[in-house]
């Protein structure tokens, strides 16, 4: 459910935000007063899956205004499931690139733990799946493995599988993310035969090597499945979150985004002006996108996580097939619409260049 907050409450939340994210951040003790609404924070920090960074930069604050007892009691609730699924993750990630590395096979953990342990509390950054890439070549072998230790096979596209087993969720990636621009789709799949399989680099899960993609390559790999989503559904602050880390740990002097620039540069404004990236860290940081910024914000805002918080989307939907396909197709392209405004190019390349193309393979995949 969308929430409409006041200026000074979104000044407030983002002013914590930026202390759990950073070490070196101290939240601004102007914003906050007795008249704070905590419950606005709180709804906001659900929305944008960012509780467990909120809760750490709430306890920069002085003690005299921080939220009462009975909030932080009630917050901390959730803040220790936040904990409780990373745990869980860890320990499922670490279980399952040592069964694939077992059978011969060359996983390289994507997103998720791998970037939680950039951030200064690894517990505190909300988990999703564990992604997993595999490869095209033993894609259907890690997903009779995942099956041996028993994941149930769900839904299945042409970009990964989707398999769980109780509450944990494993994708097995053939390819790693959908790229609109036919240039930069070359370049990054360059890119990844240069150091797959053999170039990964090594983050400790659980005590465990895990192998996750080199820096410099992941950079781009974050922003692009991130850019991907903005345009077709949405993102929230997690996704921006786990790209201003990334940056901010990598030494980046230069990058090929070629195809999708604009976007580069409005999405990284917002990194530095509102989660507080050090502009050095971002190649072509560009002030002068501050306009389409704004509009950027105003949508990731609105979105939540992943598009979560139009919940019309989901509870409304017909559930009949031809109905339920009108549906999606009306309410997203009131999205296009917006993202249309900030790159039209962009945007009219992924509704007929992929949209369409991959709507018909589906249909007649599921009807044919």
């Amino acid at each position: 459910m969308k929430t409409t907050v006041s200026p000074t409450t979104e000044k407030a939340f983002f002013s914590l935000l930026r202390a759990g994210l950073w070490n070196d951040h101290t939240p601004d003790t102007a914003l906050f007063d007795s008249d704070t609404n905590w419950n606005e924070i709180f709804v906001l920090s659900m929305q944008q899956t960012v509780i467990g960074l909120i809760w750490d930069g709430m306890a920069k604050l002085p003690a005299q205004l921080q939220p009462p007892r009975k909030v932080k009691l009630h917050w901390y609730t959730y803040v220790l499931k936040v904990e409780q699924g990373n745990e869980e993750i860890n320990a499922s990630v670490a279980e399952i690139v040592a069964v694939y590395q077992n059978n011969g096979l060359h996983p390289v953990l994507l997103k998720g733990a791998g970037l939680a342990a950039l951030y200064p509390n690894p517990l505190h950054r909300c988990a999703g799946d564990m992604d997993v890439y595999i490869g095209e070549k033993d894609y259907d072998t890690a997903n009779r493995i995942a099956q041996s230790i028993g994941y149930v096979m769900g839904a299945e596209s042409s970009q990964h599988s989707h398999m769980d087993r109780g509450r944990m969720v494993v994708e097995n990636h053939r390819k790693m993310v959908t790229i609109f621009s036919q240039t930069l789709q070359s370049e990054f799949l360059q890119q990844l035969d240069e150091w797959y399989p053999h170039g990964a680099e090594m983050v400790k899960i659980n005590g465990q090597e895990i192998p996750v993609p080199p820096a410099h390559f992941n950079v781009l790999f974050v922003f692009l499945h991130m850019y991907k989503h903005f345009i077709q559904m949405g993102v929230g602050l997690r996704q921006l979150c786990d790209w201003a880390i990334l940056l901010n740990h990598t030494e980046l002097k230069d990058i090929n985004v070629e195809g999708c620039m604009k976007g580069w540069q409005y999405l990284g404004l917002f990194l530095v002006e509102y989660l507080g990236l050090d502009a050095t860290k971002l190649p072509y940081c560009n002030p002068a996108m501050r306009t389409e910024m704004e509009m950027a914000k105003a949508m990731i805002m609105n979105d939540g996580n992943f598009g979560f918080n139009e919940t019309d989307f989901y509870t409304k939907r017909p559930k009949s097939y031809w109905a339920g396909k009108l549906f999606s197709f009306r309410y997203q392209s009131r999205r296009w619409f917006k993202v249309f405004r900030l790159q039209p190019a962009e945007t009219m390349c992924f509704i007929f260049v992929y949209r369409m193309r991959t709507s018909l393979a589906q249909i007649v995949k599921d009807r044919f």
